[in-house]
């Protein structure tokens, strides 16, 4: 009956998101209500833009970009003129800035386009945005038309609201498919100045939930790669019946389970697993629990907060696990900015990454490339670069979007106009550091043997840094990435030396 019960549900809200999808209207916001049901809101073409003096020639062209996309199912024929007349218009709207007629609630507008928040009863919101329905995203598509879809060829939005004090930045972390749609995806971005964490990720997690019943698409990848850099070479001629293994912030416990029936069948090993999350148990992971008793010796699962659960100082739980995974759990916490390159220095980061491409101003106007049939000088890739202490993604032709960005952050026009503007994200030292002070691998190495960490932006010598920081000694620090198999990630083992 539960069953059923969800699996209405999940027919129903995906219906509402297929029905918002083919009306001429655009998303303003999703709501999630009691139940799990989803409530949409949407405004008409005309409520969106009221306030805004555009050139009606420029804003038509959009609108009738924009009307052709939905009438023809969010088709690819349609998507270059949209993209097109899109940058069209932002590029119109900071010339206007240059020129000292600023006006920043329009141009939140045209960064906000396509974008909407995603709000829980209490108040808090995430933001997101449909994959066929957001023009910068979508330039991805006229530069790639065959490329996968991915969160991160928009790494960062700024969705508009009627708050003038306010624009908040989120990021990309998420993705759900829209059944019988061809495609169609809804990204989920939580907000980069990470406030109210743990009631943001409740909130993905209820959104995700509600609308479908599949796990993280990338599990199998991760955990193959996970187990051949770390935990394959570790137990290879160890005696081992049993592993005790921790999983914080683990999700739906697919990389865990995952991880577990590989230890099963290369070593028949039985996992002792205890999983701590703020999101509540999924009731599939018991199930895959009982069915699997030669995989499972015992299954624990605590619903807290990450640095809670830590602080809290059992000590039953001294020496307690084998293992402890923090597996894309930090880089949740990383810092992102919008920062701005010379010329030159743009065209020496392609030299030093040996980028097939020279470094040409023309790849900053997307939509001349369009209209010139040059789209296969489009620059907005996903292949990542170190820049400044952190990593940018090739995205050189939204330079124009996160300018715009910049500028609605500061609320002020900043001088320089051939700068390139790039998101910068860096790891965050302190989401190392407990409430208390105290080093959160300190503390968990006080409960386990090791801990491995998979991370997008922590590395090795980030670790050794901040154990030489707290006086942690007698650890060793390996960096297991395998540089030929990861994407965008890194794996380091913590372990003690006695």
């Amino acid at each position: 009956m539960q069953e059923s019960r969800l699996n209405r549900r999940h027919r129903w809200n995906q219906r509402l998101i297929r029905r918002a999808l083919a009306e001429q209207r655009l998303v303003r916001s999703i709501s999630m209500e009691a139940g799990g049901k989803i409530h949409i809101e949407s405004s008409d073409w005309d409520d969106y833009w009221c306030g805004c003096a555009f050139p009606a020639s420029l804003l038509g062209r959009l609108e009738h970009a924009w009307r052709n996309l939905i009438v023809a199912g969010h088709g690819s024929d349609c998507r270059r003129a949209y993209v097109s007349a899109y940058f069209a218009l932002l590029k119109w709207c900071l010339n206007r800035d240059r020129h000292r007629v600023a006006d920043f609630q329009s141009l939140r507008k045209v960064v906000g386009f396509e974008t909407f928040l995603v709000n829980a009863e209490d108040g808090h919101s995430v933001g997101g945005i449909f994959n066929v329905r957001n023009p910068a995203y979508s330039l991805c598509k006229v530069a790639q038309p065959h490329v996968f879809d991915d969160p991160k060829f928009l790494p960062l939005i700024c969705p508009f609201s009627s708050n003038p004090r306010r624009a908040p930045v989120f990021f990309h972390y998420r993705r759900i498919p829209i059944a019988d749609t061809g495609g169609v995806q809804l990204y989920l971005y939580p907000p980069a100045d990470h406030s109210d964490h743990s009631d943001t990720y409740r909130l993905i997690a209820k959104v995700f939930h509600s609308l479908s019943t599949n796990g993280d698409p990338w599990v199998k990848r991760r955990s193959d790669v996970v187990f051949g850099c770390a935990l394959e070479q570790g137990l290879d001629n160890n005696p081992l019946r049993s592993i005790r293994m921790l999983d914080i912030g683990c999700g739906s416990g697919g990389m865990a389970v995952a991880l577990s029936r590989k230890l099963h069948a290369r070593y028949r090993i039985a996992t002792e697993l205890t999983l701590v999350d703020v999101v509540g148990v999924n009731r599939a992971l018991e199930d895959v629990f009982y069915r699997n008793p030669a995989v499972f010796r015992r299954l624990t699962f605590r619903r807290a907060d990450l640095a809670a659960w830590l602080e809290h100082r059992d000590p039953s739980l001294r020496l307690r696990f084998d293992v402890a995974l923090l597996l894309r759990v930090l880089n949740v916490f990383s810092r992102f900015s919008i920062e701005r390159l010379s010329s030159h220095e743009t065209a020496a980061l392609l030299c030093r990454d040996r980028v097939a491409a020279r470094f040409d101003r023309t790849v900053l106007d997307p939509s001349a490339l369009i209209e010139s049939a040059s789209q296969h000088k489009i620059q907005h890739t996903i292949k990542k670069t170190g820049l400044r202490g952190g990593s940018a993604f090739y995205q050189l032709s939204l330079s124009e979007y996160f300018k715009a960005m910049r500028i609605v952050q500061k609320a002020g026009w900043e001088e320089g106009t051939d700068m390139v503007h790039v998101p910068v994200r860096r790891f965050d030292e302190a989401a190392l550091v407990l409430p208390s002070g105290r080093s959160l691998i300190g503390r968990l190495l006080e409960m386990s043997r090791r801990v491995l960490l998979e991370d997008a932006d922590l590395t090795a010598s980030h670790m050794r840094e901040h154990l030489s920081r707290f006086g942690l000694e007698r650890l060793l620090v390996r960096d297991l990435s395998d540089r030929h198999r990861m994407r965008g990630a890194s794996v380091v083992m913590v372990e003690r030396r006695d």
